[in-house]
């Protein structure tokens, strides 16, 4: 196994688990987040010194959203600004999938949903699929056979992706657990959210994941601020003593357009970009390639059979040289971007096409921290976390004018 550099490991302790999620009734909003205006400004209830958190009568609120028929309810938490109309919407009792993000562009000064949504249909969030916007930990993407070896041992996971040439494990054990609502926050200018959970979690059969004995703690906090939305995760090995554990993230979003075909993805020129060459079986093999393309151009095809992309990139520039990585979704019907930008604790991406036209026209733009397989080549910024070590990284949402690339290209 490789132990990677820990230039980005933040040393310490998360605070550990406590309280219960609340009691929830059918499409009953259990909080209004709209706090009493006082004559001066207070701490808002949820602050805990993590930067100022002040208000009166502020715009930004938390609410609670339970959705569905008996047997299939879902758990929504709603983060809203009530002065843009602008909101997310996160299950919390779905592996925090994010199920809406919806925000106002500077084009058309238009509130509009930048990924495929459920539309708050229960049935349709739990049953849909393609991973789609689930977060993706502790492994992203795929794994050759389902199977790694750590410090002489090896691990055998279920093999959840059966293709012709090969069965791996895919997308991480997140998926359909709920998770603990450890904080909310109401403030003068955001509100979030922050989810837990504890893998293997001796009280708890389901978090104990076969081939993935570790005791990572995650915690995922998702804000909505005047610059868009941000989803920060943060895990801790629990462990006090003994070897490492492997870890690394991403997310798997798609992006709504009204015609993919004519629609531009756009990587940030600040880097180069390699693409990774793959097996038949999707697994990478090491090598890579300069890559050259998604500068702006239309992403071609047709409307019902778009060019067909899933491939794997990584940003060759150091963090010090593009500290923040922006891939763009250009959809000239619309006239604006929706951006997906990147922490220096992510430089993988992947590029998705194929889920049109089953999903609809979407292009799904997955932020990653590590390679595919990266559990045996040891492609992520930081793969192994020793006992009590932390790490930490940072993707986000937003709405902009297109760059000149995509309109120059696109046009």
């Amino acid at each position: 196994s490789s132990h990677l550099g820990s230039s980005h490991l933040l040393p310490g302790r998360l605070t550990p688990a406590s309280g219960a999620s609340p009691s929830r009734g059918m499409y009953r909003v259990l909080a209004s987040g709209l706090l009493a205006v006082v004559a001066s400004a207070k701490r808002a209830p949820g602050s805990d010194g993590e930067g100022a958190c002040l208000q009166v009568a502020s715009a930004f609120s938390v609410d609670t959203m339970d959705i569905g028929e008996p047997g299939e309810v879902v758990g929504l938490k709603v983060l809203k600004n009530k002065a843009t109309g602008e909101s997310v919407d996160i299950a919390y009792t779905f592996g925090g999938k994010v199920d809406s993000v919806r925000l106002r562009s500077p084009v058309t000064g238009q509130v509009r949903e930048l990924l495929l949504s459920s539309e708050r249909n229960a049935s349709r969030l739990l049953n849909v699929g393609w991973a789609v916007n689930e977060m993706l930990l502790p492994f992203a993407n795929r794994i050759s056979n389902g199977t790694y070896e750590l410090d002489g041992a090896t691990y055998y996971m279920e093999r959840n992706n059966r293709m012709p040439s090969a069965d791996n494990a895919i997308h991480g054990f997140l998926k359909g657990k709920s998770m603990q609502v450890k904080k909310e926050r109401r403030c003068a200018d955001h509100a979030s959210v922050t989810l837990a959970y504890d893998f293997n979690n001796a009280s708890d059969l389901q978090s104990q994941p076969q081939g993935y004995p570790f005791r990572l703690s995650a915690e995922v906090t998702y804000k909505l601020d005047a610059q868009g939305f941000s989803i920060t995760t943060t895990v801790r090995n629990r462990a006090e003593q003994g070897g490492p554990l492997p870890f690394y993230m991403g997310m798997h979003p798609y992006f709504k357009v009204q015609n993919l075909s004519a629609s531009s993805v756009v990587f940030d020129p600040c880097s180069g970009w390699n693409a990774i060459e793959v097996d038949e079986g999707m697994i990478p093999t090491r090598a890579t390639t300069p890559f050259g393309g998604f500068r702006g151009e239309p992403v071609g095809g047709s409307l019902e059979r778009p060019t067909r992309w899933d491939s794997g990139f990584k940003a060759t520039a150091s963090s010090a040289e593009c500290p923040e990585l922006k891939t763009e979704v250009y959809d000239p019907t619309v006239g604006d971007s929706s951006v997906l930008w990147l922490s220096p604790s992510f430089r993988w991406l992947q590029v998705f096409t194929g889920g049109v036209p089953l999903l609809g026209q979407v292009v799904a733009i997955e932020p990653m921290s590590g390679e595919t397989d990266a559990f045996n080549n040891g492609q992520a910024r930081e793969l192994l976390l020793q006992a009590g070590e932390s790490w930490q990284g940072t993707f986000g949402f937003r709405v902009a004018a297109p760059s000149d690339a995509a309109r120059r290209q696109g046009s």
